[in-house]
């Protein structure tokens, strides 16, 4: 029941702002406006799971824009341009990277990686906390950054429960790992889902960056991020602590598929950077991939299961939005109404700060589908710094348990107060919102 009430103010509202929007307003942009509003409130108030919403927008989108004849005058196979986005090179590249983490999982590899990297920097308490945000933000850049979190709360299990280990401690380990795991998830496409619906809206303006000219692009700035978050931890929790040793667990051998599975997952990595060599592109590298693992057993039908398919339909949807919005019109009549006269670096930080204010609150990957697309249209000479910086804006939002899904993840251990959340998280975000935007306005010129 209360999720009705905001479902239904959610309703009511796109449905009077069709009708309230000025007569300069075209009718499909109107009609896209509303499925606008529909996505917003529902996303922002989870009325129904998110990737339900992303359905509904595909539905609504078809119905209202693309029927045969109708107000975009499109033939019978006009509504393919709401589905096609399932089958884009973006989200094959995403499935590519789901099915390689959970492979990595499944034969205990990524866990394995992470305790040997753990274990050569336990000699103190300062060395082995930077150790886990450099080994956390490693993992997300090649994982997701909730898989990345997954695994090392795992090993951290049984750290924590060390006696030698005082309550400062264990607060900065427990938050130096959702906090590098979102900062970390922006050095690759697969790291987060808005770094790929960046690429994915930009592409449509034949605008398109590759995983190496992603990683030049965002590597620099995370390591600046992660340095960041280093000395808030060791001024916030490390300053008072003893350098003593710290004791974690071995873990065993790797199997034979463990090892087989890394050596694809090295392999994957060196054709995605190397692309611009051999020109494979990166999805058809993914899929390459994930052929391989099936072909020689690593993963089985149990695990392709086990995947985010949830999260490949929520991008789904935020990228039929991005369509419409183009499509229709929207995006040229909001920025002719609303942001004319804001250009350059105004526009930017505007639309960023509306991105990092609204994934405070809501998935960062719907945040990424609503902003992004107005965003490119605001400022048509700097679209590839605006996508690009919207899309780290949403990454770098985590004051909240709710803002990220590492956040979420480690306060539903128990171990963290989420009024400490807020305060360190705060001022990550604040720290993260200087150096994305000042960053990004000397990197991209300089990169592209």
């Amino acid at each position: 029941m209360s999720r009705l009430i905001p479902g239904f103010l959610t309703v009511a509202v796109a449905i009077g702002t069709y009708f309230l929007l000025p007569e300069s307003c075209p009718e499909a942009a109107r009609r896209c406006a509303s499925v606008f509003v529909v996505a917003a409130g529902f996303w922002a108030f989870e009325v129904l799971p998110v990737y339900v919403t992303s359905l509904v927008i595909v539905l609504l989108l078809s119905l209202s824009l693309a029927k045969p004849g109708g107000v975009l005058e499109m033939d019978r196979q006009g509504y393919t341009v709401f589905l096609a986005p399932f089958s884009s090179p973006v989200l094959m590249l995403f499935f590519g990277g789901f099915i390689l983490a959970e492979a990595l999982k499944k034969n205990g590899a990524d866990r394995y990686l992470a305790t040997k990297f753990l274990k050569r920097l336990s000699s103190s308490q300062i060395t082995f906390l930077f150790g886990v945000v450099g080994c956390t933000a490693l993992l997300s850049m090649w994982l997701s950054n909730t898989a990345a979190t997954v695994i090392m709360l795992g090993v951290l299990h049984p750290v924590i429960q060390d006696v030698n280990i005082n309550s400062s401690m264990r607060k900065g380990l427990m938050l130096s790992v959702p906090f590098s795991a979102n900062i970390g998830g922006i050095g690759t496409p697969i790291g987060t889902p808005p770094n790929a619906m960046a690429m994915g809206f930009l592409s449509d303006f034949n605008i398109y960056i590759d995983f190496t000219s992603w990683m030049i692009l965002c590597v620099p700035l995370m390591g600046a991020l992660l340095l960041f978050l280093m000395a808030v931890m060791y001024f916030s929790y490390l300053r008072e602590n003893h350098p003593l040793p710290i004791r974690i667990q071995s873990f065993v051998a790797l199997e034979r598929e463990g090892r087989e599975t890394l050596i694809i997952a090295g392999l994957t990595i060196v054709l995605w950077v190397s692309s611009p060599i051999h020109g494979i592109p990166e999805p058809l590298t993914a899929l390459l991939s994930v052929g391989a693992l099936m072909v020689m057993g690593l993963i089985d039908r149990n695990s392709i299961k086990q995947i985010n398919w949830d999260v490949l339909i929520l991008m789904w949807g935020g990228l039929a939005l991005g369509v419409g919005i183009e499509i229709s019109g929207l995006g040229h009549w909001v920025i002719d109404s609303f942001f004319d006269g804001w250009q350059g670096i105004s526009s930017v930080i505007l639309l960023a700060s509306f991105a990092l204010l609204l994934s405070l609150f809501i998935s960062n990957t719907a945040t990424a589908a609503l902003i992004i697309p107005i965003a490119l249209e605001a400022a048509p000479e700097h679209r590839t710094l605006m996508g690009v910086t919207i899309a780290l804006m949403c990454s770098t939002a985590m004051v909240f348990p709710v803002s990220t899904p590492p956040n979420a993840i480690a306060y539903g251990t128990g171990l963290i107060d989420h009024r400490e959340m807020i305060k360190a998280g705060a001022l990550i975000t604040f720290g993260c919102y200087i150096i994305v935007v000042l960053g990004f306005w000397w990197i991209i010129p300089a990169v592209m």
